[in-house]
């Protein structure tokens, strides 16, 4: 035997409603596998559409804030002993603007600003917390996004990472296979429960079964539970009250016939006997005697009869 007709061969041996555990199981996980597919790709297309929509409009926006403030800056001469007021002032503008650009866009980590005065930048610390698994990850389309903003001479690099976009996408899947799996549970719960009220059910019919085959023909199942419970109970009472009905008039007729055979026996007992003494009086007669029917058909005779033919 094949290795699949060793593992098909005790699921059959089940029940029905036991047999449906596998059947049940694999169109679950078919339905579930192409609904989590579609989730997926529906929440990480919504999600890599804001991450990249973020991502613009946070260039778009330095783009405007930086420039009035690198217009004051001087050339790569300028340092802060020979700065005057609004340079300075313009510096510490661009700093407060990279990190008010961490604030506006938690995607971005990093944001570095190389201009003729000289370098700023700005670094998230500490990153955004990873709470999705690792396998989850590698699933994600979703890539850091490394952009380059040239304002006039200055070149500004924006650093985008997508772990907030991923864990959202994680989350909405991570509630739906809570649901899921609560749906599931629910399934296989009731199912179960069929299962044992059925087996229970088969139970009791195979008790009184074997009860009636006994000879205990007043048996009778109860009338409770499911509607296909009651029914078969209905339906073995039924056929258990006709058969008692046609054991009780067998019996009678037997009783019937063994009282008749019995008087029969007797009446050819006494009949018997009646021949034999009237051959015994035929037989001690000195006259010849001869029997006849009422056709005239000799029937017996006695001995003087039988020497004088």
């Amino acid at each position: 035997m094949s290795v699949f007709g060793k593992l098909l061969s005790p699921w059959l041996r089940m029940g029905m409603y036991s047999r449906l555990f596998v059947p049940i199981f694999l169109i679950i996980a078919l339905v579930v596998a192409a609904r989590y597919t579609l989730l997926v790709r529906a929440e990480t297309a919504r999600a890599n559409a804001r991450y990249q929509q973020d991502a613009s409009d946070i260039g778009i926006y330095l783009h405007k804030a930086l420039l009035p403030a690198l217009a004051l800056t001087r050339g790569p001469d300028t340092t802060p002993d020979r700065a005057d007021h609004a340079a300075i002032a313009a510096i510490a503008a661009i700093d407060n603007t990279l990190a008010d650009a961490l604030l506006l866009s938690p995607d971005l980590v990093a944001a570095r600003l190389d201009f003729a005065g000289g370098h700023q930048e700005a670094l998230r610390a500490p990153l955004p917390r990873v709470d999705y698994p690792a396998w989850f990850a590698r699933l994600q389309p979703l890539e850091p996004i490394r952009r380059h903003i040239y304002i006039g001479t200055a070149s500004l690099v924006l650093e985008f990472e997508p772990t907030l976009p991923v864990s959202g996408v994680w989350r909405t899947v991570e509630r739906q296979m809570i649901i899921t799996a609560i749906n599931v549970s629910v399934i296989y719960t009731l199912l179960g429960i069929i299962i044992f009220v059925n087996k229970r059910m088969l139970k009791r019919l195979n008790h009184a079964t074997q009860r009636f085959q006994a000879g205990d023909h007043d048996t009778r199942l109860p009338v409770r539970g499911t509607l296909e419970g009651r029914m078969l109970a209905l339906t073995f009472n039924n056929m258990a009250q006709r058969v008692q009905a046609l054991v009780n008039e067998l019996q009678i007729s037997r009783k019937g016939l063994s009282e008749q055979l019995k008087h029969t026996l007797l009446a050819q007992q006494q009949l018997q006997a009646q021949k034999e003494r009237i051959e015994v009086t035929l037989a001690s007669i000195g006259d010849a005697v001869i029997t006849t029917d009422l056709t005239g058909k000799i029937e017996s005779f006695n001995q003087v009869a039988q020497q004088l033919t």
